[in-house]
């Protein structure tokens, strides 16, 4: 599937001049990526337990440009189809570790990944402010 071009045309209102126009087509990646930061990402590779790496990499690929992952423990178990005990034990190692943060949002759960590991589009000083104002 090709880029999609978005052209802008940009007049001066008194004399109807161009004064800007341009193609702006998209990244070449298209939609749907996210962002790995390799050397963070490689310690958590070694060190993290299979069912905390499945976890993070479940969120990861659920990640949105804005705020945090919405979902539920239960249903990342059942995605991932791994019992709920060791969830919950990956949840807390992932945790425990600065991995991921935890919050509710109007009774909903939203969880965040460590920005310094994984992002989502171009807003990554926007998610480490958030990030640092969870404890």
């Amino acid at each position: 599937m090709g880029r999609v071009a978005k052209q802008v045309i940009i007049f001066d209102d008194e004399t109807g001049e161009i004064i800007r126009d341009s193609v702006n087509r998209g990244t070449q990646n298209g939609d749907g990526w996210v962002i790995v930061y390799r050397d963070t990402y490689a310690l958590l590779n070694k060190i993290a337990p299979p069912s905390a790496l499945r976890i993070f990499n479940e969120l990861m690929t659920k990640q949105e440009y804005e705020g945090g992952i919405k979902t539920t423990k239960k249903a990342v178990a059942n995605a991932l189809d791994i019992s709920e005990p060791q969830s919950w034990r990956a949840f807390k190692w992932l945790k425990e570790r600065g991995y991921l943060k935890e919050r509710k949002i109007n009774g909903q759960t939203e969880f965040l990944l460590n920005p310094h590991v994984t992002t989502c589009g171009k807003n990554r000083d926007d998610k480490i402010v958030l990030w640092e104002s969870i404890d």
